[in-house]
């Protein structure tokens, strides 16, 4: 795991066209995210990513500012289930395209962090409004100083699918995130 520059990955992402581009992330929570053997030893094209380290094209970022909704899902889980899908609408006649560099590699820290108690100071300013506000919209893993557990990811993204159905847009693919072949 070694230093990379920024640059890169816009070089690749540009090189490859693509609207969305992440390195591959040590520690995630999706399996999309682990390294595989494959052929590809630059990267691959996918259909989701887990939102860590993420470049964003300008009409990816409108596409997915547009998606979100922190009344239905102030978490986050669920978005990249839905962004391929939904923007896809977005960018015709071209494809929207999402990359993994597994050349670059990140990690996240997060939950070595918060086993550490480094990570109580995150989101003071905003526990203390919500406590003040009593705002239900924000999580209570929030207020808490705790990061938000399984079961409020869950919750959030099943909210954020209910509401995706009920606008008439078709839900988020299921199953495994598929690869569509390699980044050069």
């Amino acid at each position: 795991l070694g230093p990379w520059d920024l640059r890169d990955l816009v070089r690749i992402a540009d090189a490859n066209k693509l609207n969305v581009a992440t390195p591959r992330v040590i520690g995630g929570n999706r399996d999309v995210m682990k390294a595989i053997k494959s052929k590809c030893p630059v990267g691959r094209r996918v259909s989701r990513i887990e939102f860590f380290a993420v470049l964003l094209t300008a009409s990816a970022y409108r596409c997915l500012y547009e998606l979100l909704d922190p009344t239905i899902n102030a978490i986050g889980w669920g978005y990249e289930y839905l962004l391929k899908h939904y923007c896809q609408a977005f960018s015709k006649p071209a494809p929207f395209e999402i990359g993994i560099i597994d050349a670059l590699v990140a990690r996240h820290v997060g939950a070595e962090l918060e086993a550490n108690n480094t990570l109580t100071h995150t989101n003071t300013a905003s526990r203390s409004a919500a406590r003040q506000t009593n705002d239900t919209r924000v999580p209570t893993s929030l207020v808490t100083g705790t990061t938000y557990s399984e079961a409020d990811a869950w919750a959030a993204q099943v909210a954020l699918y209910k509401s995706v159905r009920s606008a008439g847009l078709p839900g988020p693919p299921h199953g495994p995130a598929r690869i569509y072949g390699c980044l050069k």
